[in-house]
């Protein structure tokens, strides 16, 4: 496994690859533009280049691009629908010129439709874009979603739908997120719980998909259904849990980047919660 955290490309892309290992990590995960708007400027070509020699300098392994906010996969709305589907296809060359094999994308909300209008609306995105990925190494992540209203990709069953549905899907995988499981019901608080989650993952979705983990604690209880990140070891998860994770057999036998999204606060920060992890397991 390698193990890093979300970084800011504040004065540059190689900025996170010189802030990740100053770190001591050994992957990163960066936006490639604002998360929180639709328009962006042009890939700067110059400071793409540095971004890729930086991650060969720092020996950082498969780095990972998230996509903005904004971008709506599950809604049919017309205006979001076309707006996603650029976004997606932007970013897909984006995550090409900088050298960044995985791309991870929220699922979005149904909007009240429902979580089959959800599945296939995700499923027509993906075989949109199919001809542009193809072109590519990249591989698209859906994230676990935790459960809140409306959302799709909550159940692992409703991912695998997903995956299935894309006709050519060998580029499609999964970016799991440990707060969102546990939010959505699948437990993690012990080496039990952890074995029948990645026993139910494995059976439905397969681990063979599996290619990025967010590693967050969750603010909120079991099963709440609620999307709130927490320090490592601090939330509902806790230490434990995270002990139970990354020491289940299958899990551990994971090739994957690990990534923070934990909050930064008076109380911490990727920095304390990587110390944190350290701790916990021992990498």
């Amino acid at each position: 496994m390698y193990f890093g955290a979300h970084f800011s490309i504040q004065g540059g892309f190689h900025i996170a690859a010189e802030k990740a290992k100053a770190m001591g990590c050994s992957t990163l995960q960066i936006f490639t533009r604002s998360s929180r708007i639709w328009k962006s400027k042009p890939l700067d070509g110059k400071l793409a280049e540095k971004f890729k020699e930086a991650v060969k300098e720092f020996n950082l392994h498969k780095p990972v691009v998230h996509l903005p906010y904004l971008p709506n996969f599950s809604t049919n709305d017309p205006a979001i629908f076309e707006k996603s589907h650029n976004s997606l296809k932007e970013e897909i060359s984006r995550c090409h010129t900088l050298g960044v094999p995985y791309l991870v994308i929220h699922i979005g909300s149904h909007k009240g439709k429902g979580v089959d209008a959800g599945i296939d609306n995700v499923i027509l995105h993906l075989n949109k874009v199919a001809e542009y990925l193809s072109a590519t190494d990249i591989t698209i992540c859906l994230e676990t979603m935790a459960g809140t209203k409306n959302s799709t990709g909550s159940k692992f069953e409703e991912i695998n739908r997903i995956i299935e549905g894309v006709s050519d899907n060998k580029q499609i995988g999964v970016c799991f997120d440990t707060a969102h499981v546990f939010a959505a019901g699948y437990d993690l608080r012990s080496p039990e719980a952890v074995e029948v989650t990645i026993e139910s993952f494995d059976d439905t979705i397969g681990l063979n998909r599996l290619n990025v983990i967010h590693c967050n604690d969750s603010k909120f209880e079991f099963n709440s259904g609620k999307d709130r990140h927490e320090h490592i070891g601090e939330g509902h998860i806790g230490k434990d849990g995270f002990n139970a994770f990354f020491s289940n057999r299958r899990v551990a036998g994971l090739d994957v980047p690990v990534i923070l999204e934990t909050p930064i606060d008076d109380r911490g920060n990727h920095e304390t919660d990587f110390k944190a992890l350290r701790e916990i397991v021992g990498f």
